[in-house]
């Protein structure tokens, strides 16, 4: 019992404490080739969008 009740109260501390943050990640709009470019030595997330 008592330990449902600690993993409950876990993922609700998680879940609020992550709620509510008015923080948007900081998108690029450059070209793909100066993405590449300027982090040579780091991963790179693309994210394509398309019109179908």
């Amino acid at each position: 019992m008592i330990k449902t009740q600690s993993i409950v109260l876990i993922f609700l501390l998680l879940f609020f404490s992550g709620c509510g943050q008015e923080e948007s990640y900081p998108w690029s709009d450059d070209d793909l080739d100066v993405v590449l470019n300027e982090n040579s030595e780091k991963m790179v997330l693309l994210d394509f969008e398309t019109d179908w």
